[in-house]
């Protein structure tokens, strides 16, 4: 008798391939082309698992590399080797090479072939989470490291500006709603006094995060274990983790809110393993961390852990294994919806009024945002850097599928969260339906802090069923295929801005030494207005307590008229488009500037009055 797993599965691989293309000529048939392409990415991975659950056959275990005998030291030797060498690139050039993502492609593929090695026990996952984490460790501080000053989405330049703030006067700035924020500044100004000012605060952050996401990498494994009790599933989730885009962006990007999605995590861990002595009061403790040090976080955590909490009672409802407790019970619904509100009402008031007034804006409508602007311009060089998240929709698709599948239907927990994982892609993903948050004026993709590691462990448990059906060529064509998928989790433009693959028509991530030197200079000689492009003017405005506007692009032919003085980033214009009101390159209208004195000239930086 067919169950209603039975039913879904069918039902899925039915429709899927239909609903894809509908994706696709949906948009089309209205004349959106731009969205018809940008529907590819989500379109093809899904067409593929279907292909790949009607050509798969019946489940079957294989050990695809069991007959190798090479010992695994080799392969780590190997992996040094290849890390050396890509440590001395990053001292011959000034900008990361391609190479170098190959590079960390290779790394990828040397760790997969660690797991699947014969005689895989409790001394080698060591070994294999330590390689997991200096190859994330070189992703993330060949960027932060190298350059400058890694600006990000130029929020860090805010959080820096305080920490130094609080280094030169003992004492936080009071911003009221910042608040509760300010304890990541307290713990990095601490830091950099530990280290007697060694490096500079914005480095010191740079480590902290760099350091704590790596700890994430051991806390992923820890979530896929408690999941599955498979080793190598959990230790594909470790992998599978540091391919998410957002993981290697938010180790970077060293901002309060990248705290959150770590402790996130430790409290999933501890409420799969809540049973063992201590680990409810664990959990007890993340879920106040979260609503005390970041409450703007908790209401997106909450909506998930009630998506998980549904899927689990309609899963178990449904299912004979009933012997495990569940992910998400009652007790911890109801404490942190008591937690949140408590807080909120007393202590936390002006986020509270910003909250209601963001709610009542986007109802109202009266906030409006045009879509992103790659999305409009340039649909196939915005596709293409969203490829990392088409390998993770198809590994996806076959982790909650085949569990559906599955007559046994072992690791009840992974089936709950791959459900969840599916449910959450429209809220976690670009694309499409992300385009609804400018028109609604709500932050949507905070969502992807919070999901990445259901992404990660629904797609290793994809990734662990394909490795489990084949032989060695079987084996060899999936490392290959992961290894890419590595390459394009670490060369994307959201991660990779300083040369990624496929260029995007956005403002580089970091500020060069020479640029900051400029904003000095000019913030010396000059102590008037000045208009210039969006990360230059939250520099010079936080960094520097100057006066600063971002220039109005559709002024179009009369911008620059009305400006007291002009600052343009000639070396930022000459690789990327300058972010004004909107992006500008080739357009902007330098004869506009020609009538006025350029009183500053360092190469990369000119200043007009």
């Amino acid at each position: 008798m067919r169950t209603m797993f039975d039913h879904a599965y069918l039902v899925s691989k039915v429709f899927l391939i239909p609903l894809a293309a509908l994706g696709v000529a949906g948009p089309f048939v209205v004349g959106r082309v731009n969205l018809s392409i940008l529907g590819l990415y989500l379109a093809l991975p899904m067409t593929l698992a279907v292909v790949v659950l009607w050509r798969g056959g019946k489940r079957h275990y294989r050990e695809p590399v069991g007959w190798i005998a090479v010992d695994w030291r080799v392969f780590s030797i190997v992996f040094h080797l290849v890390v050396s060498s890509l440590v001395v690139s990053l001292a011959i050039y000034d900008v990361r090479p391609l190479a170098f993502f190959v590079g960390l492609a290779v790394l990828y593929g040397l760790i997969i072939v660690l797991i699947w090695l014969p005689s895989l026990g409790s001394g080698r996952t060591p070994i294999c989470l330590y390689h997991m984490v200096v190859a994330f460790a070189l992703t993330v501080f060949s960027v932060t490291l190298k350059y400058d000053f890694f600006i990000g989405n130029t929020d860090l330049i805010v959080h820096v500006s305080l920490i130094d703030s609080l280094v030169e006067t003992g004492a936080p700035v009071s911003l009221e709603l910042y608040e509760p924020f300010q304890l990541w500044h307290v713990y990095a100004a601490t830091t950099h006094q530990l280290l007697g000012g060694y490096l500079t605060t914005h480095r010191t952050v740079y480590v902290l995060s760099g350091v704590l996401f790596g700890a994430g990498i051991l806390a992923a494994y820890g979530f896929g274990r408690r999941v599955t009790l498979n080793e190598r599933v959990a230790l594909l989730t470790a992998l599978f983790t540091i391919f998410h885009p957002f993981y290697t962006f938010y180790g970077m990007y060293s901002i309060p809110r990248s705290v959150t999605s770590i402790v996130f995590l430790a409290l999933l861990v501890t409420l799969l393993g809540r049973t063992a002595p201590g680990m409810r009061l664990a959990g007890l403790v993340f879920l106040v961390a979260i609503v005390v040090y970041h409450p703007v976080s908790i209401p997106f955590v909450f909506i998930i852990m009630t998506i998980v909490y549904a899927v689990e009672r309609i899963v178990r409802r449904s299912s004979a294994v009933g012997a495990q407790p569940p992910t998400v019970d009652s007790f911890t619904m109801v404490t942190t919806g008591v937690m949140t509100l408590t807080y909120w009402l007393y202590a936390a008031e002006p986020l509270v009024e910003t909250i209601i007034g963001a709610l009542t804006s986007a109802a109202s409508g009266s906030r409006t945002e045009p879509p992103p602007q790659g999305v409009v311009a340039s649909p196939w060089a915005e596709v293409a850097n969203y490829v990392p998240y088409s390998f993770f929709i198809f590994f996806m698709l076959l982790g909650a599928l085949l569990w559906l599948r599955d007559d046994t239907r072992e690791w009840i927990a992974a089936g709950v969260i791959g459900i969840s994982a599916l449910l959450l892609v429209p809220l976690s993903v670009p694309g499409p339906t992300l385009l609804l948050e400018g028109l609604a004026g709500i932050n949507i993709n905070r969502f992807v802090h919070y999901t990445y590691m259901f992404f990660a462990l629904t797609g290793a448990i994809g990734a662990y069923r394909l490795f489990s059906r084949g032989g060695f060529k079987y084996f060899v064509v999936l490392v290959l295929l992961l290894s890419l998928f590595g390459f394009t989790a670490v060369s994307n433009d959201f991660v990779a801005r300083d040369n990624p693959a496929v260029e995007r028509p956005f403002y580089t991530y970091y500020l060069t030494e020479q640029e900051r030197q400029s904003y000095e200079d000019i913030d010396a000689m000059y102590d008037g207005l000045i208009e210039t492009d969006r990360p230059s003017c939250r520099y010079v405005g936080e960094m520097l307590d100057a006066e600063c506007v971002v220039v109005d692009a559709g002024a179009e032919d009369a911008m620059f008229a009305e400006a007291e003085s002009v600052l343009v980033r000639d070396g930022e214009l000459e690789r990327r488009p300058l972010q004004f009101t909107a992006y500008v390159d080739e357009e902007i209208p330098l004869e506009n500037l020609a009538e006025r004195n350029r009183v500053y000239d360092s190469g990369s930086v000119t200043f007009y009055r």
